[in-house]
């Protein structure tokens, strides 16, 4: 039996259907869209303080620190709104984690690595706030797409 199968016959008794595979998957066009290239040498997960039910991961995919904001909202089928966050290509972000590598002074690249991600991290994000999701306008020194 497989997955898919096995998920459906333990749901059902709760009233559960799954969709059929021929209905638009969301899941797939996130990952269709997903063109960074590369695993995560770096991830955090937050929940946001300011807006409630908001929820953050924050990746270091190939040393470009990338933001994926979840927002609830009332569009089915994933009932949120999923957007990724970039910096821009001008921006001088990425060439901070270049900057650590080549840098002697620092002992522990991980721990230093975790920091800068947290810090770019809090940029994007306010970056991403100052703009319009509805709109997808933004201020300049973010690319930001929506997933979902």
């Amino acid at each position: 039996m497989d997955l898919d199968a096995l998920l459906a016959e333990v749901l059902a008794p709760l009233g559960v259907v799954l969709e059929d595979d021929g209905e638009d998957d969301a899941m797939s066009r996130i990952s269709d869209v997903d063109d960074a290239g590369g695993e995560p040498s770096c991830t955090m997960f937050q929940t946001s303080r300011e807006h409630y039910g908001v929820f953050y991961r924050l990746d270091l995919i190939l040393g470009i620190p990338e933001l994926r904001i979840f927002v609830p909202a009332d569009r089915p089928p994933l009932r949120m709104s999923i957007f990724r966050i970039r910096p821009a290509s001008d921006s001088d972000l990425p060439n901070w984690f270049n900057r650590l590598q080549e840098a002697d002074m620092v002992g522990d690249v991980l721990a230093a690595n975790n920091h800068l991600l947290f810090a770019c991290g809090e940029i994007l994000k306010n970056l991403f706030w100052s703009g319009n999701s509805d709109s997808l306008s933004f201020p300049p020194g973010v690319i930001v797409t929506r997933l979902a």
